[in-house]
């Protein structure tokens, strides 16, 4: 072997893998500490641009509390905007990307053991996941053994408890040193703290469509918490020519995204331990 291959293949040898990148960029505190900053920058400068347009200003950033089960729908899977869309006014027919709730496949399987009290185990769902992972796939915020399920489980029982007992914290409280989640996601510590709420899409006629966030909405449904924080990422053009409208006197809207400052709150109105 040539001294000149050789040393190529040694330098190569230290360049991390793709999933060594993927492990820095998304558990590293100062590279998550990095993103956040620019990200909110970035997100200052668009918001300024894309207010320019409406008459009802769009606030990417701002908490609103809804009960749970004003969320019906989800974006179907692969087809969510993500966190880095927040603030954003897209036309078209994206709201068809969607489905109920209460048929998803992980409801099914949180309810069946939650409410009728099936162990994990037992529901359908969990057999197929273990299936999937005997057959080399990686599922359910990658897990790749049963052993990881299981965990993940866990982690589901946990945070029933919490929401159960403690009911659904501001996402600022859970960024305390001493709140534990059990649900932790390293890769949102990318984005501004009000992004990690759960986050929803706002439909053509003002539905809210879930893009981030099912395993919190679905607990909190199941326990029957009154209320829940979310931030807002995407609106449809046509629900924001109705706010545009609300905005300039044209009409009113009853709806917790309404330009009329009084929808808005980053407190809950009621106690966030209140059941329905």
């Amino acid at each position: 072997m040539s001294l000149e291959l050789a040393s190529v293949r040694s330098v190569l040898s230290n360049v991390p893998s793709k999933n060594r990148i993927r492990e820095l960029l998304v558990f590293d505190p100062r590279f998550q500490y990095g993103h956040r900053r620019g990200f909110e920058a970035w997100l200052r400068i668009r918001t300024l641009l894309v207010n320019r347009k409406y008459h009802a200003p769009i606030r990417p950033l701002a908490t609103y509390w809804i009960s749970p089960d004003d969320i019906t729908l989800k974006m179907v899977g692969g087809t969510e905007f993500g966190k880095s869309s927040a603030g954003r006014v897209v036309g078209g027919d994206w709201n068809h990307n969607v489905e109920r709730l209460r048929e998803y496949d992980l409801y099914q399987m949180m309810k069946r053991h939650f409410v009728d009290g099936v162990p994990w185990e037992e529901t359908e769902r969990y057999q197929d996941l273990v299936a999937q992972v005997q057959s080399g796939e990686s599922v359910w915020h990658y897990c790749t053994t049963e052993t990881d399920i299981k965990e993940r489980c866990r982690g589901l029982d946990e945070l029933y408890r919490q929401i159960d007992e403690e009911g659904f914290l501001h996402p600022s409280d859970l960024e305390s040193d001493t709140y534990d989640d059990p649900l932790f996601d390293h890769s949102a510590n990318r984005f501004p703290v009000p992004l990690q709420a759960i986050s929803v899409n706002i439909g053509p006629d003002g539905e809210a469509i879930l893009d981030d966030g099912r395993h919190r909405v679905i607990v909190a449904s199941l326990c029957g918490v009154s209320e829940i924080p979310i931030t807002v990422l995407v609106r449809h053009a046509r629900w924001q020519a109705k706010r545009d409208k609300s905005a300039n006197g044209e009409i009113e809207l009853d709806h917790f995204d309404s330009p009329d400052r009084r929808y808005y709150s980053s407190t809950p109105s009621k106690n966030p331990v209140e059941k329905r």
